[in-house]
């Protein structure tokens, strides 16, 4: 009887699992896509810091 009810609540948490799972791949995307706004946004920065230290010092 033991291991019936533990196969119960195995399939209750893959039931769980599953639902977690469900909008996955999109929010991968939305951050994926954010990260890229973002490493763009470090490059112009870090551009821009650059050419100014050039035109400084140089």
């Amino acid at each position: 009887m033991i291991k019936f009810s533990a196969r119960h609540e195995v399939n209750d948490l893959r039931k769980d699992m599953d639902a977690g799972f469900v909008n996955m791949e999109a929010k991968f995307d939305a951050l994926r896509a954010e990260l890229t706004a973002i490493k763009w946004g470090v490059w112009i920065i870090g551009a821009g810091t650059v050419a100014i230290l050039v035109k400084t010092f140089f």
